[in-house]
């Protein structure tokens, strides 16, 4: 989101196509309400091995009026909000083996190739 175009946002004058085309798409929308968006941008810092560490955080609020015309946009202090940051992993299909179901279930599968080439040696 470029913040410094927001002075473009025109209450009441800005419909949604607007607003995406000055800051960009919203990271989020509300779950049972179209009509809100949330930007939130994140800065993070990463040192050596260790997990990146938020250093700032901003959240806005676009809300929309029934004619999907920009009726607020707020600035949320990030402080005294707390808004979960989730990061999911996709789930992948599949069996979930061990260490050891896997070294037992490749037994074998590898030297096939050597094992035909042998054999043709041989004859």
């Amino acid at each position: 989101m470029d913040v410094t175009r927001l002075s473009e946002l025109e209450l009441g004058q800005s419909n949604k196509d607007d607003v995406v085309s000055i800051i960009g798409s919203p990271t989020s929308k509300a779950a049972f309400n179209d009509n809100i968006w949330y930007y939130i941008g994140l800065e993070t810092v990463k040192q050596g091995f260790l997990d990146p560490k938020i250093e700032n955080k901003q959240v806005y609020i676009a809300s929309f009026d029934e004619n999907e015309m920009l009726s607020s946009f707020q600035k949320l202090d990030a402080k005294s909000e707390d808004i979960p940051i989730q990061s999911r992993k996709t789930p992948t299909h599949g069996k979930n083996l061990t260490l050891i179901e896997q070294f037992i279930g490749n037994v074998g599968r590898f030297n096939s190739a050597l094992g035909d080439q042998e054999a043709q040696l041989e004859r």
